[in-house]
């Protein structure tokens, strides 16, 4: 009894936590949009500029992507690449943040958190996707801005993802030892 009040503790807490996260993140995403939509409809502004500004890009670029060259094509993926991951990781938080209302009352098993945990697992392995075009671009171009992977990180969310993966056998296999408890009583 101890032990399960702690544990209802630390998932109100952890609930708490990733609304807090998940707000933020969403105040960042809107601010980002506004800044790249401002900077698309406003004539002053160029878009080159807005674009680099988002992206972090230098004027050491120029060097890896060729003196002279205009890298709009680097500034318009990375930025595209950038938004979409951001877009899916403030996804992420919510499903999360959704996952744990509901068992913090006592939910577990259902068809709604297995939605959820699905929908997570699909993010997460759409976010590793584009980590990885991510990646392979930043290897193309040697960009030395940061915007852009390079990489490192694959292993780990790989590992991430296939942690998520097994949550998600799990929480299928204990929603169908839901319905047959159900289906007995």
């Amino acid at each position: 009894m101890k032990t399960q009040n702690k544990s209802k503790k630390i998932l109100s807490i952890l609930e708490k936590i990733s609304f807090l996260v998940f707000a933020v993140h969403v105040l960042a995403w809107v601010v980002l949009m506004a800044a790249l939509i401002g900077g698309w409809l406003n004539p002053i502004v160029s878009q080159v500029s807005v674009l680099k500004f988002l992206v972090g890009m230098t004027s050491r670029a120029n060097q890896y992507v060729g003196v002279g060259v205009n890298p709009i094509w680097l500034s318009v993926s990375a930025t595209g690449l950038t938004m979409m991951m951001f877009t899916l990781r403030v996804l992420i938080i919510y499903l999360v943040y959704r996952l744990l209302k509901q068992i913090t009352v006592n939910n577990i098993f259902n068809e709604t958190n297995l939605r959820f945990v699905r929908w997570i697992n699909y993010s997460f392995m759409g976010f590793i996707g584009l980590d990885m075009i991510s990646a392979i671009i930043f290897k193309l171009v040697h960009n030395p801005s940061g915007a852009l992977s390079n990489g490192h990180g694959l292993s780990f969310e790989v590992l991430a993802w296939f942690t998520i993966y097994v949550i998600y056998i799990v929480f299928e296999y204990g929603l169908q030892i839901q319905k047959d408890n159900d289906s007995i009583i």
